[in-house]
């Protein structure tokens, strides 16, 4: 399906590019059907945890919740979907800042010649509840700025590859980086795939923990109670993967949904750091028994000798 720019236009264009002054711009890659919707302020994560990993997936449609992505999990799609394209980028592909390691610093989907569509961080609008952040900073400046850095990190944005902090950034080649571009299979070619991993026995209650969480993230003022709200769940998704058959692949996969969940986690409880004194009981005894499960799921995968294992492995 193609979308003309009457459909572009009618987004709401904050502050990066003015789509209404690209006369050349007249259609959208086939991907990028699903942005459309949280584009620009049309959607605002208030808490942390989304990222540019998980705008880069979410664009090309390999997930469907809006939480934060691990690096583990962007290396598994990339490295089963994805191949390296030599040439300059084009619509649908993922474009990256890559380090000679191998690791990356951030990610975007190309969504037009020239143009991106991309998350600069994990920050929401709202500080964490330690505010470290900003109690860090001295001056009512510092504050100001970080302030308003929070802001524009909350949102999910098309803009301009030169306008980017990351690819527009000389700093990273300075530093070694490299500007690598993926082409990634269309989503309509794995949808089997993509079905069949979602329907894991423990990958099935993690997507169903995410799409409570990605609620969370995008509320202004989330139910104070929402640890109790999770803390079953989490025991529950926990249960099911420490009894979960899947192996190869599928246990690969599994491994790397509990790392993100479990990154996700660490930021909604603020600062990082999670549990604490804070949290409540039964969610502080949820978090460690998924914690638990977690470690133990990744001493199987370290005695997995596939090229897959092995490169989501060095990404921990």
């Amino acid at each position: 399906m193609v979308y003309l720019l009457a459909l572009i236009l009618n987004i709401a264009y904050a502050t990066d590019c003015d789509l209404k002054n690209e006369p050349h711009l007249n259609t959208i890659s086939n991907d990028s059907t699903s942005i459309m919707r949280i584009v620009n302020g049309q959607r605002v994560a208030y808490q942390d945890g989304p990222n540019c990993y998980n705008a880069a997936l979410f664009g090309k449609g390999y997930v469907s919740e809006l939480t934060f992505v691990d690096n583990t999990e962007f290396t598994f799609y990339i490295k089963k979907f994805c191949s390296p394209n030599s040439q300059t980028e084009e619509p649908g592909d993922i474009i990256t800042v890559k380090y000679q390691d191998g690791s990356y610093e951030h990610a975007a989907l190309v969504v037009q010649k020239g143009l991106i569509f991309e998350k600069d961080s994990t920050w929401g609008k709202n500080p964490p509840r330690s505010s470290f952040q900003i109690k860090s900073q001295e001056s009512p400046e510092d504050k100001a700025r970080v302030i308003a850095e929070r802001a524009d990190s909350s949102l999910y944005k098309i803009k301009n590859i030169n306008q980017s902090s990351y690819f527009g950034n000389p700093k990273y080649k300075d530093q070694g980086a490299q500007f690598q571009a993926y082409k990634c299979r269309e989503t309509k070619n794995i949808n089997a795939d993509l079905v069949n991993l979602s329907l894991i026995l423990g990958v099935k209650e993690i997507l169903n923990i995410n799409k409570k969480i990605e609620n969370l993230v995008f509320s202004e003022k989330p139910e104070e109670s929402w640890q109790e709200m999770l803390a079953a769940d989490l025991s529950v998704a926990a249960d099911a993967a420490t009894k979960s058959p899947a192996s190869d692949d599928d246990g690969l996969f599994l491994f790397i949904k509990i790392v993100s969940l479990e990154g996700q986690l660490h930021h909604l409880t603020g600062a990082g750091i999670a549990p604490d004194q804070s949290s409540s009981v039964k969610f502080n005894e949820a978090f460690r028994k998924l914690k638990k499960t977690r470690e133990i799921l990744e001493e199987k995968q370290r005695q997995n000798k596939s090229e897959l294992a092995k490169a989501v492995i060095q990404a921990l």
